[in-house]
């Protein structure tokens, strides 16, 4: 299973974000870290591929009502 993000010129996500990300999560492993699987840079359109990530994503975590910090 992967998940698929479609980076967006509208909302300031161009070339410089695009391989950034590519090079940040091809440099670094981590069991918490998902894995970049590939990318798509045709016909302007930029695509990362991703492991998927089967408990969500982190920002989701932290924005839960029932986390509580100790």
């Amino acid at each position: 299973m992967v998940a698929f993000k479609h980076l967006d010129s509208r909302y300031d996500q161009g070339n410089s974000e695009f391989w950034k990300e590519i090079m940040m999560l091809s440099c670094y492993t981590h069991e918490n870290l998902v894995f970049l699987l590939g990318f798509c840079n045709e016909g302007g359109g930029k695509i990362l591929v991703y492991e998927y990530a089967s408990c969500g994503s982190l920002d989701r975590h932290l924005s839960a009502t029932t986390l509580r910090w100790m």
